[in-house]
């Protein structure tokens, strides 16, 4: 399963004080990996982490432990537990970035955020739970743009205290296809 991660982006959360770290895995095999940081500020962690990540059609977290390494721009870590693969029905990239969005369900809307993103849909934050095949109308707020969007819930995975909800566009107009894949490219 580590070694379906080599060259994607991932998410690295630290046990010890809940920092947030982006990192790519340059390097895996099945119960180690090397990683590089995506912004030069961070100090390598040390100790247990949660390793967050999305290949092909899933998403990927499991715990994992540092190990020695020499250089101080990369990272080096074992997986310490069993990984929890779930199914995204579409391919989803790691965005470096959370990119603020408003969801609209049940004449409710709620400010959230996009954690990864494709071609197909995009992965958000969600305190609560809505059900699958539920449709949303979703609004990107970037750079003082909205990008309205339409599409619906192919299912929610359990995370935390609160849920990753799979969205998947039902149509997406030609000018709203060019800003997404805009967003998708700068990452």
């Amino acid at each position: 399963m580590l070694s379906q991660l080599q060259g994607k982006r991932a998410r690295v959360t630290v046990a010890e004080n809940g920092e947030i770290i982006p990192i790519k895995i340059i390097n895996s095999n099945e119960r180690q990996a090397v990683a590089t940081f995506e912004h030069r500020t961070f100090q390598v962690p040390q100790g247990a982490f949660l390793v967050e990540s999305f290949t092909g059609k899933s998403h990927v977290i499991f715990s994992a432990r540092a190990a020695e390494i020499s250089p101080a721009q990369a990272i080096a870590f074992n997986i310490t537990g069993k990984a929890i693969e779930s199914p995204t029905e579409c391919e989803l990239t790691l965005l470096s970035e959370k990119l603020p969005v408003e969801l609209k369900y049940k004449f409710k809307k709620t400010k959230t955020f996009v954690i990864a993103g494709g071609e197909q849909g995009m992965a958000i934050l969600l305190d609560q739970e809505i059900p699958p095949q539920s449709k949303i109308e979703l609004t990107i707020v970037e750079d003082d743009r909205s990008i309205e969007t339409e599409g619906y819930i192919t299912h929610s995975i359990s995370r935390g205290k609160g849920f990753l909800a799979i969205y998947r566009f039902t149509v997406l107009p030609r000018v709203t296809m060019m800003y997404w894949n805009r967003i998708l490219k700068a990452g």
